[in-house]
């Protein structure tokens, strides 16, 4: 689970009570570890405009929590989903706060903007491809029929 740039991962206990014919099985979940992940330069063709933000590999362990005090402080603290959507100048100045320079965000959106683009252009020729598809179906199917018709005649 993420939130707000943090994986939460929980750990959980199993327990297992078997009767004659019975078995009754419970998953209990009692702590939950908090990772703060790094957040990086990303190329993701699904942002629009201006750079993408994701996740790295590295991360801060901050502490193991239990479940419920967790819970507590999420339900107290929780923001509207509105408001976890960052518009590209929010976006950029993330990642010059991070150190990365104009020119690497620059390179990063043109990145975007061609894999879009041929991410588009792909959808447009799975459309052809079906009509070509079909259409090579019928002229192999017609070329078939004539090859069957000229040894059923040679006879």
């Amino acid at each position: 689970i993420y939130q707000d740039g943090v994986r939460v991962r929980s750990q959980s206990q199993h327990e297992s009570h078997e009767s004659d014919f019975n078995r009754d099985t419970r998953v209990r979940f009692n702590i939950v570890s908090i990772r703060h992940y790094e957040r990086i330069l990303t190329e993701n063709p699904s942002t629009v405009e201006g750079p993408s933000i994701g996740i790295g590999w590295n991360y801060d362990e901050e502490k193991d929590i239990s479940l419920y005090h967790y819970e507590k402080y999420v339900q107290n603290n929780r923001k509207p989903s509105v408001s976890l959507v960052l518009n590209r100048e929010q976006r950029q100045d993330i990642l010059f706060d991070l150190g990365y320079t104009p020119r690497q965000i620059a390179s990063a959106v043109r990145s975007n903007n061609r894999a879009r683009n041929q991410r588009r252009q792909t959808v447009q020729n799975l459309k052809v491809a079906r009509f070509e598809e079909t259409v090579e179906n019928v002229k192999g199917r017609c070329l078939n029929l004539f090859s069957l018709k000229k040894k059923d005649t040679s006879f």
